[in-house]
């Protein structure tokens, strides 16, 4: 597993659904990203899913140019993936989203004020 592409993977501009199935692909990853071949059955397991939801998030990041088929795995017939990293930009940088709207919306929703919001980032 590469704490590199995982930190990349929380931070990409996914869906939930996608960004989770990607994190139960990653997790099975050498560096970089490269050689996750992960079942079907193993992102069920990880995520929760129903198998219908992982196939599903699996096209819609297939679309997205994310993950690329690199062979089957000669021992377990599974599909062995790279993680296409140039795929997995951010929206925008943290800092840019600490001053939209979000941030003082979601703050509201807990009570506090934006000034002791900013005082823990």
């Amino acid at each position: 597993m590469s704490g590199k592409v995982m930190g990349m993977v929380f931070e990409a501009d996914l869906p939930r659904l996608e960004k989770f199935v990607l994190l139960a692909i990653v997790d099975n990853a050498a560096g970089e990203g490269r050689g996750c071949y992960a079942s079907e059955a193993r992102i069920v397991f990880k995520t929760g899913y129903d198998l219908s939801y992982v196939q599903k998030a699996i096209k819609r990041l297939q679309t997205r140019g994310v993950p690329l088929f690199s062979h089957k795995h000669p021992e377990y017939g599974v599909d062995v993936w790279n993680i296409n990293l140039d795929a997995l930009k951010p929206p925008m940088p943290f800092e840019t989203w600490l001053r939209t709207e979000w941030p003082t919306i979601m703050n509201r929703r807990c009570g506090r004020s934006r000034d002791h919001a900013d005082a823990g980032a």
